[in-house]
């Protein structure tokens, strides 16, 4: 396994990447939006992530990565499930009741879940300014349900943003904890297509949707599955992480 060292890229290149990381991020839930307009929620998520597999094996043969081994499958295709097959499915679902704009708060709310599975099911220490934040940020998840339709409307929909949110958490949690014998992009690439392969029960009928699916939603599906992965083989060590 190769050693990765800190990156020499300049400041203005890690400026860039990290504003690009945001366009990509902010652009999701309206993408997304604009999606279930033609596609069913499963269907959306397939099409988005056979575009990314695709652009993954492009990167893959140019870049150059690593076998895993096969004691390593289980734990990549549960990677691919929670990052990737679970997350997509249950925010697809979940944002057919719940605006973009309130979505993309609530599906961020990844480090609250991160932070209580790093105590509670990890063991690792919590200082209390990070448990401050975690209070904070379930104040500000109830504001945002609030101002989207109202505590009294809260149903399954935002249940299952919040849902994306822990399957997100429970990705990063394995990674950290559990594959540290893999590089950055190798990583990416085995759980971009084992979770792809998930999403393969979702193929009857995705083809029907998209011979008829507007131009203009095509082309929303088209920038889903490009902009998701290309910001996470930036070479800065912050993204090899994600």
């Amino acid at each position: 396994m190769n050693v990765l060292t800190p990156s020499s890229s300049s400041p203005l290149k890690i400026i860039l990447a990290m504003a690009f990381v945001v366009a990509c991020w902010g652009y999701s839930p309206t993408g997304i939006h604009i999606g279930l307009q033609a596609y069913n929620p499963g269907h959306l998520a397939l099409s988005r992530f056979l575009l990314a597999s695709l652009f993954m094996a492009v990167v893959a043969v140019f870049r150059g990565i690593h076998r895993p081994k096969l004691r390593d499958v289980p734990l990549l295709m549960a990677l691919g499930f929670f990052a990737v097959s679970l997350h997509h499915v249950a925010i697809n679902f979940g944002q057919q009741g719940v605006s973009a704009g309130a979505s993309s708060v609530l599906a961020q709310s990844t480090p609250l879940f991160s932070t209580m599975l790093a105590r509670f099911v990890f063991k690792d220490r919590v200082s209390l300014w990070r448990w401050g934040c975690v209070v904070l940020g379930l104040i500000g998840v109830v504001i945002v349900v609030a101002g989207d339709h109202g505590l009294g409307s809260i149903d399954a929909h935002g249940l299952l943003i919040l849902l994306a949110a822990l399957s997100w958490s429970l990705y990063f949690a394995l990674q950290k904890h559990h594959t540290g014998r893999y590089d950055g992009l190798t990583l990416v690439c085995y759980t971009v297509w084992s979770g792809t392969a998930l999403l393969l029960i979702f193929l009857p009928g995705l083809a029907d949707q998209v011979v008829k699916a507007p131009l203009r939603v095509q082309f929303a599906v088209l920038a889903l599955g490009f902009s998701r992965v290309p910001w996470r083989i930036w070479r800065g060590p912050m993204c090899w992480r994600m």
